[in-house]
């Protein structure tokens, strides 16, 4: 199942919470809810009977998502995995911004444009991948890898 909460937007557009309360509710956990009972009525009417068990699993907001939906509807899961809820938006907001500005200003020698972040990750899951002793570009524990990125500098014999 996949929600979209209650609102169509873009990273960072909070415009759809602009003097909505209702919306901002439906963010926080009633639009949860509301697909549960849908995916459940769903998964019923297809296959004829109600399914025998409901896992919850997610990360970031909808970790705090769920949580909150397991408070408030105890009854629509038997288990939850939390990985990562995102508690503290505001700091989580604030975060972002940072991150942001120390990428900026384009022009800046440290500056990483876009079109290199897919050629850093690929080289993030090729060095740090196999740590877990299994090659499955699933990244166990990304603070046990020593990242070299200088991996990545071209040199005479390695121009690609």
């Amino acid at each position: 199942m996949s929600t979209d909460t209650g609102h169509i937007s873009g990273f960072g557009d909070t415009s759809w919470a602009l003097n909505n309360p209702e919306a901002m509710i439906d963010w926080g956990y009633r639009a949860m809810h509301g697909s549960v009972v849908v995916t459940k009525a769903v998964l019923t009417a297809y296959y004829g009977s109600v399914p025998n068990y409901s896992y919850y699993v997610a990360c970031s907001t909808g970790d705090r998502q769920g949580l909150k939906e397991v408070q408030e509807f105890p009854e629509d899961f038997d288990g939850v995995l939390v990985n990562a809820p995102a508690w503290w938006t505001t700091r989580l907001g604030a975060a972002g911004v940072q991150r942001g500005i120390l990428n900026l200003p384009s022009d800046d020698p440290k500056h990483i444009p876009v079109s290199l972040l897919q050629v850093i990750l690929t080289e993030m899951i090729k060095q740090c991948d196999p740590q877990d002793g299994i090659t499955d570009s699933i990244v166990i524990d990304p603070y046990a890898c020593d990242f070299r990125p200088e991996a990545m500098l071209c040199t005479s014999t390695n121009v690609t």
